[in-house]
């Protein structure tokens, strides 16, 4: 939207620059000067329509194009709302002023399905996240602190040339009794009516409870417990604390840039589990995990790289490429990882460019698809992108970088 001010100064203006040429050709220098007393006249009629508007249309320019994002205050109803601030129980008025933009605004669009379904809210101390369920104070404030964790973590990871913070992400998180209850079927019909889940999937969702993510939201379901196993016989496939950080850190990826190649967005969220936890639990597979991919990463992959940058054939950029190991404890998927956690380590600017030129890359292919939910850049493009930004890694330097990492 033009702002008022450069709409009457630009177009008086190029009005005078044009009725000059014409009136000094046509009517000589007498016309011209009464033709921009003329001129005049209208500009000053046009300020002053602007001096009684101006505001209002102000007002409208900040909602519309986010350039007065600090003056976006709570509404009633979060003003009234009970919630935690980290381990603290407080209001949304008590922490207006101590809360972020994109939080207050979170806080502006969910504070009624809160107070309507009686969740639970916990705003973390310092990561734009929101955090809404049925789970315990003590689960919810646990998991406030793990999401605080993650937001240091990706801190550096933004754009180049970000000019407005991303949006806070959703966590609804729920234990048992919340996910038998109405709370949960509440959730979901709320998710369908913002067009954040399609109604086909809906009742099923409803019908069989579990986890979910909403990257485009951005956010995700979260249960509390392990809906599969059982750990008291051993199983250990379900850690929550991974599982939330890594989710986290795929909504904020994708929240700061947009969407990017399948194992550099798994990769991401490793890279934060592994310098979490020292392990890695949320994978993209079903059934029964290895126990021995859950850890150790960093010694495995060092011996991979070792091993293979032998070859004429190595290249980092062919194993980002691999689709078929998004996700998975498998060699493509796992020096996809290692790269990521070198460049952030070595190289931040380099690997913030890298994915804000992927993420250009499926917009363009994308075009109005907005909701999609998978890379579409162009192939040939990505691959020589890859290239170019990834195959310079030296592989030494890059097993040195992993023999260091925990």
């Amino acid at each position: 939207m033009t702002h008022p001010q450069h709409f009457m100064t630009g177009s008086v203006h190029a009005s005078r620059r044009l009725a000059g040429r014409t009136a000094v050709r046509a009517l000589g220098r007498r016309e011209h000067e009464r033709g921009l007393r003329r001129l005049l006249m209208v500009a000053a009629l046009i300020a002053g329509l602007l001096l009684l508007t101006g505001p209002k249309l102000m007002a409208q320019a900040s909602a519309i194009d986010g350039q007065e994002l600090e003056e976006i205050v709570l509404s009633t109803e979060a003003l009234d709302l009970e919630l935690r601030h980290g381990k603290r129980k407080t209001s949304g008025k008590a922490v207006e002023s101590r809360i972020s933009v994109p939080v207050r605004r979170a806080l502006n669009e969910w504070a009624d399905v809160a107070s309507a379904l009686g969740l639970s809210v916990v705003v973390p101390k310092d990561a734009d996240a929101l955090i809404l369920g049925t789970a315990t104070t003590k689960e919810l404030g646990h998991l406030s602190e793990v999401v605080d964790e993650t937001w240091e973590f990706v801190a550096d990871l933004t754009p180049l040339d970000d000019a407005e913070p991303a949006p806070a992400t959703i966590l609804f998180v729920f234990d048992e009794d919340g996910m038998e209850g109405e709370s949960w079927a509440g959730v979901i019909d709320e998710l369908v009516r913002r067009n954040e889940l399609v109604a086909s999937a809906a009742e099923p969702l409803k019908r069989s409870p579990g986890p979910l993510m909403l990257r485009g939201l951005p956010g995700f379901l979260q249960p509390t417990f392990d809906m599969a196993g059982d750990a008291s016989a051993g199983d250990d496939e379900f850690r929550l604390d991974n599982e939330v950080a890594h989710k986290l850190a795929q909504c904020i990826l994708k929240s700061r840039f947009g969407e990017v190649p399948e194992t550099i967005r798994w990769g991401i969220g490793f890279l934060v589990e592994q310098r979490q936890f020292q392990s890695i639990y949320q994978m993209n597979a079903t059934g029964f995990v290895a126990a021995k991919d859950h850890f150790d990463w960093p010694a495995k992959t060092r011996d991979k790289i070792v091993e293979m940058s032998k070859k004429k054939d190595w290249s980092v950029s062919r194993h980002v490429g691999a689709k078929s190991a998004a996700g998975r404890a498998e060699t493509p998927q796992m020096i996809t990882w290692a790269a990521l956690d070198y460049l952030y380590k070595n190289d931040a600017d380099a690997l913030r460019g890298m994915l804000a030129e992927l993420a250009s890359l499926h917009d363009e292919a994308a075009g109005w698809r907005t909701s999609q939910q998978h890379y579409l850049g162009d192939e040939e493009r990505t691959a020589k992108l890859l290239v170019d930004r990834m195959d310079g890694i030296d592989a030494k330097k890059l097993a040195k970088h992993l023999r260091r990492l925990k």
